[in-house]
């Protein structure tokens, strides 16, 4: 009987990791302003011109600051793909507008990451920075 309660209860927590990482994502949750804690670009380490850079994301917009230049990014997600998608187009930034990159986005509480391929056709696998852009961001209280 305890081993049939246990196995019970082992099922139950695998199913239900297994049902959250099937979860849509909910936009709405990601608004807010954003830290950079760490990331990659193209294989490298985004470093220290990253540390002081701040994201602030509103409905439909994604703005990031970093050392006196403003990107400003309009976004869509979709959030029935697993991980969830987001395209992304360049609206404002210091090297002009119209760059658009395909990605994927992950929250956990607190925690964001973005993964996106500049000027790219495909889209992100998984959150690997090895051949796209990497942030991995937490939310400003």
């Amino acid at each position: 009987m305890y081993r049939l309660l246990l196995a019970s209860v082992a099922m139950v927590l695998v199913l239900s990791s297994v049902m959250a990482e099937d979860k849509p994502l909910d936009a709405k949750k990601l608004e807010g302003k954003w830290t950079f804690v760490s990331g990659m670009k193209n294989g490298s380490e985004a470093g220290d011109e990253m540390k002081k850079a701040e994201f602030e994301i509103t409905k439909d917009t994604m703005t990031l600051n970093n050392n006196g230049q403003a990107f400003k990014f309009k976004f869509t997600i979709d959030s029935k793909a697993s991980p969830a998608a987001i395209d992304l187009e360049i609206t404002e930034s210091p090297f002009g507008a119209g760059m658009k990159a395909k990605g994927i986005i992950s929250l956990d509480g607190d925690d964001c990451k973005l993964c996106y391929i500049p000027m790219g056709e495909d889209r992100p696998k998984k959150f690997d920075g090895k051949d796209a852009f990497l942030f991995v961001l937490k939310r400003k209280k």
